[in-house]
């Protein structure tokens, strides 16, 4: 018998037998315990979920619920969890008597749907994009209807997919996450959580037969548990491996990226290589950056563009460099003008031009370093492999203009 519980948004509290399980559903609010059930599933597709009284849509009003919820699944010993994401409902929002003011659709909102409120539930189970896309996935002649799909799986394995071969189920450890709309009868939801291996068609045998050992059942099972010992421990150096390749992509992503992600990864770089914090620094729409180390400060740009380095691009530096000693006062000869660029961003790293000579020379002139992001990679690397200081690179950043070069 398969104890399943279905947490809803709303729902009278009832019990369901299909085949050989048992449903059990109940409301967010007032679950049971996960560990009395083998599987526990968390259905975020209802409409009345995505909403906030409050002036903003990065909340929810029943968050309390999913931090509870959370706490819940950190606590759980031994049941599998499945999370189905929303529909592309319309969140409202800023509620004023009886109606709200605003509203925006969740395709519209899915960094803050992801990171701001869904990982509240579950957080950093995986590193993955979520796409919006109308898909239909076929699982054994049952079909499911998705709005979203998964992308840039790192960690977590594929399970599913729509018939345009998008990710709609993923896996991570215990956690299911899936888009699919699988509680719409409970024909298909045991179809699913059949097809996902949660549930199984083998006949189900009392305990104490299984304990009753005969013929070579004892050897068998110490050789499994030996075995099942060894896959954990092979499982959790994978899962290392999977996490360092995932931390990787995200430093190297800097030869892709640009706007504010561009600038949060080399932000991440940059306190690394010259031991500060940048936290605090506000973006007054001027320079992208100011770091002071001892008596010298680093005012710098970050750009992440499609062309080769520009003119107006090292003219732009320069500005910010003349309108902070006009305000400032602070020998000219301490302030050192930074252009962090990703250029030709679109373009594989080998079909890339190199800056041309004129931009070096103007960067020269005007004292300015040029350091592309294929270069502060570089850098990088040479710091995480302790082949250089902080104090290192705070030297390369000072002494050097026009265009960085490293040589490995």
């Amino acid at each position: 018998m398969t104890k399943i519980q279905i947490l809803q948004y709303i729902h009278n509290p009832s019990n369901e037998k299909y085949e050989n399980n048992e449903i059990h559903y109940t409301t967010f609010s007032e679950p049971y315990s996960f560990d009395d059930f083998n599987i526990n599933i968390i259905d975020l597709q209802n409409h009345l979920i995505w909403t906030n009284t409050g002036t903003d849509y990065i909340s929810i009003t029943k968050i309390s619920d999913f931090i509870s919820l959370k706490k819940i699944i950190a606590d759980n010993k031994r049941s599998n969890i499945v999370l189905i994401f929303p529909k592309n409902y319309t969140f409202l929002y800023w509620k004023i008597g009886f109606r709200y003011q605003h509203s925006i659709i969740l395709k519209d909102m899915l960094g803050i749907l992801n990171n701001e409120i869904i990982s509240k539930i579950v957080q950093n189970i995986s590193s993955y994009k979520l796409h919006f896309e109308k898909t239909k996935t076929t699982l054994n002649n049952f079909d499911y209807e998705a709005d979203f799909s998964f992308k840039e799986l790192i960690i977590a394995k594929s399970l599913t997919t729509s018939t345009s071969n998008k990710i709609t189920t993923i896996k991570h450890n215990n956690i299911f996450l899936t888009t699919l709309d699988i509680t719409q009868d409970t024909r298909h939801l045991i179809n699913f959580l059949k097809y996902i291996k949660l549930i199984n068609d083998e006949e189900e045998y009392p305990e104490w037969l299984k304990t009753y050992n005969m013929f070579d059942d004892k050897n068998l099972k110490e050789k499994l548990n030996t075995l099942n010992i060894d896959i954990e421990k092979k499982q959790k150096e994978k899962e290392f491996c999977l996490q360092q390749i995932g931390q990787n992509n995200i430093y190297k992503s800097i030869l892709i990226e640009t706007g504010d992600i561009l600038v949060e990864r080399v932000f991440t770089i940059l306190e690394q290589l010259l031991g500060c914090d940048l936290s605090n620094f506000k973006d007054e729409k001027k320079e992208d950056f100011l770091i002071q180390k001892e008596n010298i400060i680093f005012i710098g740009e970050i750009k992440g563009v499609s062309s080769n380095v520009k003119n107006s691009y090292i003219s732009q530096i320069r500005t910010r460099y003349d309108e902070f000693l006009e305000n400032n006062e602070i020998d000219k000869k301490n302030l050192k003008p930074l252009l962090v660029i990703n250029h030709q961003r679109d373009i594989p790293l080998s079909e890339r031009k190199k800056v041309n000579i004129e931009q070096i020379q103007i960067a020269e002139r005007d004292n300015c370093l040029i350091i592309e992001t294929t270069e502060l990679l570089k850098i990088y690397e040479l710091f995480k492999n302790n082949k250089i200081s902080s104090d290192d690179c705070k030297k390369l950043f000072f002494n050097n203009k026009g265009l960085l070069n490293i040589n490995i």
